[in-house]
């Protein structure tokens, strides 16, 4: 197991949904009982370090010789071992041990933890007592749960004993046992800094373009006003004035453009549109504010502009 430590007071174990032991713990990692108080009237949310034991938790370990294998954090490894579907569980990060070549992670149901997950802090850290707790120097068995527990100089974590077949000694609670806060539970994830920044950056940057880009075009506005047209179709006042001259079932289709104050009259024929065309020169006086051409079978009626 690792041999970082922490430097805190107070070491909390969560026995049961009843039980709950108190630790004064040495710089070295030693573990030394307090007392044991009921959890459900005991203050949970000054508790920063908690390490509950097999009631709640599960894990395995597998040996992987391969040097090079490196397991994704959000994996479960022995996801298949359990009964629980992923979302339904809190894991730890996949561990390996320095020493040998075997890996570990522990699951815990989020519905045993649920009643004590509403009354804690979100600072806690919360470690599985199966991989953290080593009592290889005390060369001993002790109770977690319903499973009965001794270290592993083989796989250097935990074995699993059974109650019948077994016939040592066991601790009472974890007193002179060595704790290593290597492996913990992840229970609250936290927002990376980093990301919150490239966040508030993206959201920056969105609100300035945004406002240079409604500042360009205020000042294209204003530099290059919209021309205004008239709310009419002249090319309306001109068919009514020349439509009587028209012959029926010879125009192809009428096409009216605003922007260019102008009416295109496409014929079926050539010779149709240049009838037309020398038809409509002759209102000389009455289109004198149009000028018109003719160009295959069309003709094209276009509104003088004044100089």
């Amino acid at each position: 197991m690792g041999t970082s430590r922490l430097n805190m007071k107070k070491l909390y174990r969560l026995v049961s949904s009843d039980d709950l032991e108190i630790y004064n713990l040495k710089e070295s990692g030693e573990l030394l009982f307090c007392k044991s108080v009921n959890p459900t009237k005991f203050n949970l949310k000054k508790i920063r370090h908690l390490i509950i034991s097999a009631h709640f938790t599960n894990w395995d370990t597998k040996r992987i010789e391969n040097i090079a294998y490196k397991p994704n954090s959000t994996v479960n490894m022995f996801a298949s071992q359990s009964i629980y579907e992923k979302d339904k569980v809190f894991i730890t990060l996949p561990y390996k041990s320095g020493n040998t070549d075997y890996w570990t992670q522990a699951w815990a149901p989020k519905n045993r933890l649920s009643p004590f997950l509403k009354t804690i802090s979100k600072k806690i850290k919360i470690y599985p007592e199966a991989l953290t707790i080593n009592g290889s120097k005390k060369n001993t068995y002790w109770k977690s749960g319903p499973l009965i527990l001794n270290s592993d100089n083989h796989s250097d974590f935990i074995n699993i004993n059974f109650q019948e077949e077994f016939n040592h000694s066991i601790s009472k609670n974890l007193n002179g046992f060595i704790f290593e806060p290597s492996i913990e539970f992840i229970i609250f994830k936290k927002k990376k800094p980093i990301g919150l920044i490239f966040s508030i950056f993206i959201l920056l940057m969105s609100i300035i373009f945004i406002w240079f880009h409604s500042l360009n075009e205020i000042i294209l506005e204003k530099n290059n006003p919209p021309t205004l047209y008239e709310n009419n179709i002249s090319g309306m006042k001109l068919l009514e004035i020349i439509q009587s001259s028209i012959p029926d079932g010879v125009i192809q289709n009428i096409k009216f453009d605003q922007r260019t104050d102008s009416t295109t009259y496409t014929f079926l024929s050539n010779t149709n549109a240049l009838e037309f065309f020398i038809l409509a020169s002759e209102f000389s006086d009455t289109l004198s504010e149009w000028e018109i051409s003719n160009e295959a079978n069309v003709v094209t009626f276009k509104k003088k502009r004044d100089n």
